[in-house]
């Protein structure tokens, strides 16, 4: 016989040390889920950064980023940021980046149509709320196994109405 328990719940194992009871709490690493919004913020900028340096037009050098003009690239630039700060409807305790301490970059800073995380605001509402946060991007939670609406969702829906190989408009 063992002291270890390892088919009870999946991806743990027990280790039994002596008879008696005792608590035990469960949670995945807010690290990760940290990680893994900021790098998704990271991945927003870069392409808000491509669209504005390919839309552009430098007045000093009288030149023109290859997709000045393109309506379409214009379009997807101003969808991206509306999505990225409007409200996902039906959701409850966080409808917006902006509730999560992610927040559109200022006018007239080198930041402005970027998207700024504020760790620690973040860091204590992945501590007090971790599955509202995953709601408001769109992963699924219990009961909700195929989720309808969130940021990223949007988002990916948005691009793919651009980009797809069949049927995307560039």
């Amino acid at each position: 016989s063992t002291n270890t328990i390892s088919d009870a719940v999946p991806g743990l194992t027990f280790s039994l040390k002596r008879p008696g009871t005792t608590a035990i709490e469960l949670s995945e690493a807010s690290a990760s889920l940290m990680g893994k919004i900021k790098d998704w913020v990271a991945k927003y900028n870069d392409v808000i950064t491509t669209l504005k340096t390919k839309t552009q037009y430098d007045t000093k050098t009288k030149t023109a980023g290859p997709l000045n003009g393109d309506f379409l690239a214009g379009e997807l630039f101003m969808k991206l940021r509306l999505n990225a700060i409007k409200p996902v409807a039906g959701l409850f305790t966080f409808d917006s980046l902006d509730d999560i301490g992610i927040n559109a970059g200022r006018y007239g800073s080198p930041d402005v149509d970027k998207l700024i995380v504020d760790e620690a605001v973040l860091g204590e509402k992945i501590s007090s709320a971790r599955s509202e946060i995953m709601r408001l991007f769109g992963a699924p939670t219990e009961p909700e196994r195929n989720p309808k609406a969130g940021i990223a969702l949007d988002i990916a829906a948005l691009t793919d109405n651009y980009a797809h190989a069949r049927t995307g408009l560039v």
